[in-house]
């Protein structure tokens, strides 16, 4: 695990994101980590002695190690929990082509703050939706566009995201982003805006703002309370 860095070719989209994380994080390598959503286990087996998968199913494909646990929960609320009844304060939680899955990506964003430690760090990943490109695939090259390609059009996926609307979804659930991935593996800032417009997948490494809260004089009933549980009332209430 810990020579993973040198062998890593970078030839797949996976090895292109932990590469990512552990140039940025290299903590990642020696602590306590979280897969969020492990599926069989792809980052957990990188990640630091001791780090624990959690997903809502156990899929076939995982294989249990002495290095990482796994456990499975019903509910997002449930994470927080987990955390604490085992004593482990994750480093990183990683949570890879999840999002787009998930019926409702802001409740969903807010349980996994509520889990986190001011210095826990989240790295999540999105495939991109890219709208005009899809058109002009679709033109060009329409058999393989309606049959062969899944992308972003997966059947499973419920959600669309482009970078920015990713960066504000993130941003309007309490966190800052600190860095940013792109599906290509590298990030020159010159060719930063070519690569929005063009990668197949999109990720940042983000930390939870303290005592965040919605905007001061809300413009909807809405708050997080002391347990950072959504909250409402009505608007005489403010």
């Amino acid at each position: 695990m810990k020579n993973y860095l040198k062998v890593l070719g970078g030839e797949n989209k996976m090895q292109r994101q932990v590469k990512f994380l552990f140039t940025h994080i290299t903590e990642a390598l020696s602590e306590v980590c979280c897969d969020l959503c492990c599926g069989d286990g792809k980052y957990l087996k990188h990640l630091g002695n001791g780090s624990i998968g959690i997903d809502f199913f156990r899929s076939p494909n995982l294989t249990i190690s002495k290095y990482f646990s796994f456990k499975i929960i019903k509910k997002i609320s449930e994470l927080r929990n987990i955390f604490t009844a085992l004593k482990i304060r994750p480093r990183v939680i990683v949570f890879s082509n999840t999002l787009e899955h998930i019926l409702d990506p802001h409740v969903f964003l807010i349980n996994i703050r509520r889990s986190m430690q001011d210095n826990t760090a989240l790295f999540l990943t999105v495939p991109i939706t890219h709208i005009f490109l899809y058109k002009i695939l679709r033109l060009i090259l329409p058999t393989f566009i309606s049959k062969k390609w899944k992308g972003f059009l997966q059947s499973d996926h419920v959600n669309f995201f482009s970078c920015d609307t990713l960066d504000l979804t993130i941003q309007f659930s309490g966190f800052k982003i600190e860095k940013r991935y792109y599906g290509f593996g590298f990030d020159v800032p010159i060719f930063r805006y070519l690569s929005r417009m063009i990668t197949p997948t999109y990720g940042v490494i983000c930390y939870k703002i303290p005592n965040w809260n919605y905007r001061d004089k809300p413009s909807v009933a809405k708050f997080l309370d002391e347990n950072e549980q959504i909250q409402f009332k009505s608007y005489t209430e403010f």
